[in-house]
């Protein structure tokens, strides 16, 4: 009965250690969003960002409303535009390494 419990402790702790997020392999990059679309718009928010995940970016005028940004932008792995609501997309964006890979 002993070493039942441990083998079920074991295969917990092994699903517990394949859950969690790895290191994208060296040289991989994801999309930064920029702090601020072409207007001066502050980034209210973003999502996505991770290996083979574009980056979601959005902007509002009026930050300190409850409001959906009314500009949206979207950065494919490399950092350029993949999709803009509005013209008022930044066309690149920065870069950082390693992102995270998501399971």
């Amino acid at each position: 009965m002993m070493m039942f419990a441990t083998l079920i402790q074991l295969g917990f702790l092994a699903i517990l250690g394949s859950a969690a997020p790895s290191p994208a392999p060296r040289g991989v990059s994801c999309a930064l969003c920029p702090q601020a679309d072409l207007a001066g718009e502050p980034i209210v928010a973003s999502s996505g960002g991770t290996q083979g995940v574009p980056r979601f970016c959005g902007f509002q005028a009026n930050a300190t409303e409850n409001a959906a940004p009314t500009t949206i932008c979207f950065y494919g792995p490399g950092g350029g535009l993949s999709y803009a609501s509005t013209e008022l997309c930044p066309p690149t964006t920065e870069l950082y390494s390693p992102c995270p890979v998501v399971p």
